[in-house]
């Protein structure tokens, strides 16, 4: 069923949140499908978040970095690459959590890879999750009272004449 806008063109939606860990994400989308609406999930700004890189090295030419890449995908290891001036910098996989970087680091050791970690400070993809579209403030709010007593935060944000969802 079509919005039909408030005076001055302006729509409402309901913001669940701004996400950076895919599984929080998911687990919100559930809980807003299991109130009765319809989640929409759209790309959000980048984040400069702390992160433990797992650092295997340096090499001259992408083909030795490519070559090492493969050792380490065979131990199930996820890992990219990323050229820094003319020299590719081999890495087993990006962690918030340092814990787990630990965990991984060993299992990676396990299979013989020598692994350090490494502290950086890098942009993240984020992902905003909201749900509705009201043509008044009163009715965005009305559902948004609904999906608090099932225990989902929300705010209520203006989408203005001819915008997309909110970021």
């Amino acid at each position: 069923m079509p919005v039909t806008a408030a005076p001055g063109g302006i729509s409402y939606t309901l913001k669940v949140g701004q996400y950076l860990v895919l599984s929080a994400l998911a687990k919100a989308e559930h809980r807003v499908k299991a109130a009765g609406m319809t989640p929409v999930v759209k790309p959000g700004p980048k984040k400069m978040e702390p992160m433990i890189r797992l650092y295997l090295g340096e090499f001259p030419k992408r083909a030795l970095a490519r070559k090492e890449l493969e050792k380490l995908q065979k131990a199930k290891g996820e890992g990219f690459i990323v050229n820094r001036g003319g020299t590719f910098h081999l890495y087993g996989g990006s962690f918030i959590n340092e814990k787990f970087a630990l965990l991984e680091q060993e299992r990676l050791s396990g299979h013989g890879l020598r692994v350090s970690l490494e502290k950086k400070t890098i942009p993240v993809p984020t992902h905003i999750l909201t749900t509705g579209r009201f043509p008044t403030r009163e009715a965005a709010e009305a559902q948004a009272a609904e999906l608090q007593k099932a225990g989902i935060a929300v705010t209520v944000v203006a989408i203005p004449p001819g915008g997309n969802d909110p970021q």
